[in-house]
């Protein structure tokens, strides 16, 4: 387990609720040539999961600034666990957890042998530069506010990053910049991963909208007719009463339950429209399910 007292939302990032909830999570390791293997997995019922596991990936080889395609990283392997979410309502309803849990945790930790290495994902340290990238892709896909992270090295094979003096993180050598790129690379990975089922949940999403636009319509009509019934038969109480056909009591409770009946319609017609439009929509129903039930 990960130790870190003065920190103890960071301890045991490999379990807990809040990684639990998580809509994507990638394991990667990465060896020292800097060649990544890695598995993904996409889970946000009731849209399909999704798995990927890679081949050998040479993260140099996507490294622009990488002096030499066989230069071998000074930084020694190292392990990577990412933990993703989409941060859009019907996304986090779906998954059982809101914005205020999960603005506790957000970026990339550092850990050495299972201690946390200071200032490496701390609110104010961005030193993966995710949301510069953010900001350059104009998408919020990707940002420290939906990543929680962590990068496990030990002191045996990544002898060459050395603590600054102050303890404030790594003296910014040779190793330190390899493991930054390569660790760049990294998240471009998971970028496109998660990126990928994002646009096919959104696109779902669109589609589920549209299919209420129908029951919109058969409401509406649904209360116009109802209305001009109201009045009409408003009119004829009017007049059996008047007739003394039958008692005021009875007339007002005839009215009523056709009152009550042209005010359910018209709450159903604001509900619908206001699903089409945005969330919450429930997606655990089928969308004949939820049509059936609007116009009902």
């Amino acid at each position: 387990a990960l130790h870190c007292p003065e920190y103890p939302q960071y301890e045991n990032l490999d379990a807990g609720e809040i990684l639990n909830s998580a809509h994507a999570e990638m394991i990667v390791v990465v060896d020292e040539s800097g060649v990544a293997e890695y598995d993904y997995r996409f889970s946000l019922p009731p849209y399909p999961e999704r798995r990927e596991s890679s081949g050998p990936v040479d993260l140099r080889q996507k490294i622009k600034s990488w002096q030499s395609p066989t230069r071998t990283p000074q930084c020694g392997p190292f392990y990577v666990a990412l933990y993703v979410w989409d941060r859009a309502a019907e996304s986090l309803k779906l998954s059982g957890i809101n914005a205020t849990d999960l603005n506790q945790y957000n970026g990339v930790s550092v850990f050495r042998d299972g201690i946390r290495v200071l200032p490496y994902g701390e609110p104010e340290d961005d030193w993966l530069e995710i949301d510069h990238a953010r900001y350059m892709r104009t998408s919020d896909a990707f940002e420290r506010r939906n990543v929680v992270g962590m990068v496990e090295i030990n002191q045996a094979t990544n002898e060459k990053l050395h603590d600054k003096s102050n303890r404030e993180g790594f003296i910014e050598n040779q190793a330190y910049h390899d493991l930054r790129d390569l660790m760049l690379a990294v998240m471009k990975l998971a970028y496109n991963e998660f990126s990928q089922d994002r646009r096919l949940v959104r696109d779902a999403q669109k589609r589920e909208k549209r299919e209420l636009l129908p029951a919109i319509s058969q409401l509406e009509t649904s209360v116009a007719t109802v209305a001009s019934a109201l009045t009409q038969t408003q009119e004829l109480a009017n007049t059996l009463v008047q007739q003394g056909r039958i008692a005021p009591a009875v007339a007002q409770e005839m009215m009523a339950v056709l009152q009550q009946s042209n005010q359910t319609l018209t709450t159903a017609v604001q509900e619908t429209r206001e699903a089409a439009a945005g969330p919450p929509v429930d997606w655990r129903r089928p969308p004949s399910a939820r049509v059936a039930s609007a116009s009902h």
